[in-house]
């Protein structure tokens, strides 16, 4: 089965600051897949974002697609 890339405007959002990494991408789902993986190896290149998962896990987070384009 062929992957069709779905491009859009992304979020990821630490609920308990409401602090958001706002994005956009080819593949948005695809995207934040890699997000997720990065932050879990604690290799994430933002590092408030990678502070907060360590601190609170994975939670504390919502991994959205708030626009397709």
């Amino acid at each position: 089965m062929k992957h069709t890339p779905r491009p859009g405007i992304y979020r990821v959002r630490h609920l308990a600051s409401g602090r958001s990494l706002l994005g956009g991408s080819v593949d948005a789902p695809a995207y934040l897949n890699r997000v997720r993986f990065e932050l879990q190896l604690g290799t994430h290149r933002t590092p408030a974002l990678q502070r907060d998962w360590t601190q609170d896990g994975p939670d504390a987070f919502t991994f959205e697609v708030l626009d397709d384009l």
